[in-house]
């Protein structure tokens, strides 16, 4: 084998010789090229690991704030409406004590209403009762009528007094006790001369 000749016989082994180096030259290109990657992926994995903490930072960031934001509303919305008179935890509570207290006040207000309109609803029905039977419309007939009612159960004690000193004398014994019957049928007080 000759070194840098061209003949026909070493010039296969020449070949095989130049392929070879080539195919080492690509190996080790290639094996650069796969550390330059694998070098460039690792790169980007850590890049893409640290961008995904960022984000997940930002996330919680932005969550705190909301939160924050929300925490703040609630306390502006607390603090106006206790500056507008609001009330808070315990005047709630005092106010529907309040409330409950008012509504069993209202229960028997209106047990005593309907107990006060039973007692007027009897005493108009009485009313009606005596306008029935005594014929009077209004009210000022009905007092003219009792007023002359005690006019005539004083005329009817007189006759009474005039009647036992008749009957204490033996002379009208049949009159006075039908006339004391007539009163008692129909619930005069005849007072204490009646016997």
């Amino acid at each position: 084998m000759c070194y840098g000749c061209w003949c026909s016989p070493c010039q296969p082994h020449f070949l095989l010789q130049v392929l070879l180096k080539q195919l080492e030259m690509r190996k080790l290109e290639s094996e650069k090229a796969m550390e330059d990657t694998k070098r460039e992926i690792t790169d980007q994995t850590k890049a893409r690991e640290e961008e995904l903490a960022n984000l997940r930072e930002e996330v919680l960031r932005a969550e705190r704030m909301v939160e924050w934001r929300e925490e703040r509303q609630r306390q502006k919305l607390v603090a106006r409406s206790e500056a507008e008179g609001d009330l808070d935890e315990r005047g709630e509570l005092a106010l529907m004590s309040q409330s409950k207290q008012l509504e069993l006040r209202d229960k028997s207000l209106q047990a005593a209403s309907k107990s006060t309109l039973d007692k007027e609803m009897t005493m108009e029905e009485a009313f009606m009762q005596i306008r029935r039977a005594t014929g009077i419309n209004t009210l000022e007939e009905m007092v003219e009528k009792f007023l002359g009612q005690t006019a005539n159960k004083e005329a009817l004690q007189q006759v009474l007094l005039a009647c036992g000193d008749i009957v204490g004398a033996g002379v009208c014994e049949c009159v006075c006790p039908r006339l004391i019957g007539w009163m008692n049928d129909r619930r005069l007080d005849i007072g204490p001369t009646a016997k």
